[in-house]
């Protein structure tokens, strides 16, 4: 359902996040219960540092409706809203751009959960075989791999070499328009 959000909000810098309520919204059996004034700042922070905000029984984040209202721009939900700067709660316009899911996470930081300390390399250790892998997405959005034995080189040779290979991968890459940012696995 196709909802004008031109209706509801609009775009002003001095809101927290980026979003004002441009109508007044009610609820309650006869609708005497004001809970929003136009003017008010649109949504709270959520749990993963994201702006959300309900309309219509439904939670939306912040950073994707500013996209939508101020480039006029209906986005598929396969469409990503990214924050070049990697700051969830900076919602201005230069700082968001809608992306593929790739080049999303070309932008991003390296995740909590990794282990190596690099990201795109880990170990795996499986019936006798260890090895440090290096992983990337190619253009084509396919995942690629190269392993890196311990029996063969050891395992700090191994890391390494798994560690340098995925560097010049990205590099590569990034010389073919890939555009993975300064951002990405700090």
């Amino acid at each position: 359902m196709y909802i004008d959000y031109s209706d509801y909000f609009y775009y002003d810098e001095s809101s927290p996040s980026c979003l004002r309520w441009k109508v007044e919204i009610r609820r309650g059996k006869g609708r005497e219960v004001v809970c929003v004034s136009a003017g008010d700042v649109v949504g709270n922070l959520g749990k993963n540092g994201y702006w959300v905000c309900g309309l219509n029984k439904k939670i939306l984040r912040v950073h994707r409706i500013i996209y939508m209202l101020c480039n006029s721009v209906d986005l598929d939900k396969s469409t990503h809203v990214d924050h070049i700067d990697g700051d969830k709660q900076n919602n201005t316009t230069a700082n968001l751009r809608a992306v593929s899911n790739s080049v999303n996470r070309r932008n991003m930081v390296k995740s909590r959960c990794n282990v190596s300390g690099v990201t795109g390399v880990s170990f795996k250790e499986a019936k006798g075989y260890a090895n440090w892998r290096a992983k990337w997405h190619g253009l084509d959005g396919k995942r690629h791999e190269r392993s890196f034995s311990v029996l063969k080189y050891g395992y700090d040779k191994a890391f390494e070499l798994a560690c340098e290979f995925r560097a010049r991968m990205i590099e590569e890459l990034n010389s073919q328009g890939a555009n993975y940012s300064e951002r990405h696995g700090k």
